[in-house]
This record gives C-alpha cells, sequence and structure tokens, in this order.
C-alpha cells in the first residue's frame, strides 16, 4: 500500500516526535522560547538516484545530467541551543536512469516527509567564533512515498510498474519506505536573521524498488539530496559573539 510502513518504524517515528515534543515542553519555560529562534527554510537542488542502473557513481557531472532529476525541500524547525537545530523536513523531485547495455530504463517521483537535527561542529570547535561561517552534520529519519515505472529503451515497451506508466503517468498504487539519512551542511550568515545554506543528505532507503528493478547485489537503492537555499530565522536571539551589522555588507 501507497502508505504502509511497519510497526517498526512506526515507533521510532513516534519516538522521535515524542522527543522533540518534550525538548520543546521543557525549553517552553522560559519565556523567550516560544518566541525566538524558529526557523523556516526551502532549498531547490537536485536528487541523485544511486543503484542497480546507475554507472554514473563516482562521476559527479555525469551523475548529475544523467542520473538526477530536480528537487526542492522546505524546513520549520528550532534552534534548541546555539549548536543544535531541531525540525520538519520535506522534500520533492524525480530522478531517472538508463542502461543501454540492459536495454533498461527507470523514471520515478517522490515525496519525503521526516523530522530532521543540523548539529553545528563550527560552534562545538570554537564557542566564541564571531565568523558568518557555519557547518555542520545533519541527520534525519524520513517516510519516503514514490511511483516509479521501468521499461525497455529499444521498443518503450512496459517491464515493471510501481505506480507509473511508460508516459509518466499515475497507474494504480505507489509505494513507501521508510529510512534514515545523514549528510552536512554549509552555511552563511547575510545578516542575524536570513542564512544561505548548502546540504547534501545520502538517504539509505530500505527498498530496491525505487527503479522498479530488483538487482542481485542485496543493497537497496539509495538517494542523494543536494541543494541550496535560503534559511529565515524568526527572532533571532543575538548573543555577544555576533558580528552581525543592520544590513549585510559586501
Amino acid at each position: 500500500m501507497f502508505f504502509r510502513y511497519t510497526k517498526i518504524s512506526r515507533f521510532a517515528f513516534v519516538m522521535l516526535l515524542a522527543t522533540f515534543v518534550h525538548i520543546t515542553e521543557i525549553q517552553a519555560q522560559k519565556n523567550s522560547f516560544l518566541r525566538s529562534n524558529w526557523v523556516l527554510g526551502i532549498s531547490p537542488g537536485v536528487a541523485s538516484y544511486y543503484g542497480d542502473l546507475s554507472q554514473n557513481d563516482y562521476n559527479p557531472v555525469n551523475k548529475v545530467l544523467h542520473e538526477s532529476g530536480p528537487a526542492i525541500g522546505f524546513i520549520a524547525g528550532k534552534k534548541l541551543k546555539s549548536i543544535l537545530e531541531f525540525g520538519l523536513v520535506v522534500n520533492f523531485g524525480k530522478t531517472s536512469a538508463k542502461r543501454t547495455d540492459a536495454d533498461m530504463q527507470f523514471r520515478n517521483k517522490f515525496s519525503e516527509y521526516g523530522i530532521y537535527t543540523a548539529l553545528s561542529v563550527a560552534d562545538i570547535v570554537n564557542p566564541r567564533r564571531k565568523s558568518r561561517f557555519d557547518y555542520g552534520l545533519t541527520a534525519n529519519y524520513s517516510i519516503t512515498q514514490w511511483r516509479s515505472v521501468n521499461y525497455r529503451i529499444s521498443d518503450q515497451s512496459l517491464r515493471d510498474s510501481n505506480g507509473l506508466d511508460v508516459d509518466g503517468n499515475n497507474l494504480g498504487n505507489g509505494e513507501s519506505t521508510n529510512h534514515f539519512g545523514a549528510g552536512y551542511f554549509v552555511s552563511y550568515a547575510l545578516n542575524s536573521k536570513f542564512d544561505i545554506r548548502l546540504n547534501q543528505s545520502f538517504q539509505f532507503l530500505n527498498t530496491d524498488q525505487f527503479d522498479s528493478f530488483v538487482g542481485y547485489t542485496d543493497i537497496n537503492d539509495r538517494m542523494l539530496l543536494s541543494g541550496i537555499g535560503l534559511i529565515f530565522t524568526i527572532n533571532p536571539v543575538k548573543s555577544s559573539k555576533s558580528d552581525y551589522e543592520d544590513c549585510p555588507t559586501f
């Protein structure tokens, strides 16, 4: 079923959500918590496919040109401390790839909904830093819903389908999978409210059907999400180490 996932993954999702709510309730005792340091972000980018049909895993240019597709991500979260950010993430996109030697091609489209956390390594290394550059690690737990189709290149005939026909139209039910992801971010603060953020996260999908093809390696399909976007902080709390001006200086 399109919205089906295992009891174990449901339990893990509920536990992560409960942890977030619990932390929020504790911090809400402070008057400034509910009014400050909320973040909203949008990040257009690229979704890259890694699986049985990929041939350019070590060639970034060809990977983007031939085994990727457009994607866009959104976040809504809270900076719990200067080093920690926690919230919700949503991504939409599509990927495709082909192998001419196997007369095989696939395309898909997906939507991802999850919980993420971002840890500032820069603040851990130097808590008193004044640089506007920041960098760190990210992790997420998500549910990805997708539709895909696999067909022959030679005559465009159908090989297998998980919710799409060979023309890319919806056909029956799609699929879903729960999974973890991990990555990194690099950001630059334009001022106290706006950051430009580059991020990449590798999604370890719990399925080998993301490309509507089950290979012989016993390795599930994966996906790399890359984006660069704008992060807006609502009512940021200024610290003594801040070197922000009222307007960014170039």
